[in-house]
């Protein structure tokens, strides 16, 4: 069945136990009680699909929310001080928020500005991605939402009149 609260999730219950799936891009992170209920969802997903079991879940991002991606003066550049932090994961990280811009345009210019610094990451910029994962946090509802058959009606707003309505400072586009 599928959680209501969070789309990624989903949970199969009996009487006698209980088995979570979360779901992020191509991984499955697979729980529950008891152990064999788990090992058996495992064979059945490698009878019907190519799968590598990547072991133990080794970290799950936890954070307070935000509801900016990037802090106002945030200063990033590839010259500055501080330790380099791991490419790998940097770049790990870059591509799953890249992968999120198809439906949420607000992300675009913190991650297309973090994405400059993937050849040698430092600590600041790992601190701004984190910024930005804890702003998904809070703005889950955020993003488009593609409906077959729905309408569609786009609001924009910007801080530039472009020298109309000086007083007010914003344009609304509909």
């Amino acid at each position: 069945m599928k959680c209501t609260l969070e789309q990624a999730v989903y949970t199969k219950r009996s009487k006698t136990s209980t088995l979570i799936v979360g779901v992020y891009v191509d991984d499955l992170i697979i729980t529950g009680t008891p152990k064999r209920e788990i090992e058996l969802s495992e064979s059945q997903m490698e009878e019907k699909f190519e799968t590598s079991d990547l072991g133990l879940l080794s970290y799950y991002l936890d954070s307070n929310e935000t509801k900016i991606p990037m802090n106002p003066g945030t200063l990033l550049t590839k010259t500055g001080d501080g330790k380099v932090v791991d490419a790998t994961e940097y770049k790990s990280l870059i591509g799953c928020l890249r992968y999120l811009l198809h439906t949420r345009p607000d992300l675009c210019y913190s991650v297309g500005l973090l994405s400059r610094f993937m050849q040698e990451p430092k600590e600041h910029h790992m601190k701004a991605i984190h910024q930005i994962l804890r702003y998904i946090k809070g703005t889950k509802d955020f993003g488009i939402t593609y409906k077959r058959n729905g309408g569609c009606k786009l609001t924009g707003y910007s801080d530039s009149s472009y020298g109309v309505n000086t007083e007010k400072g914003k344009v609304l586009l509909e």
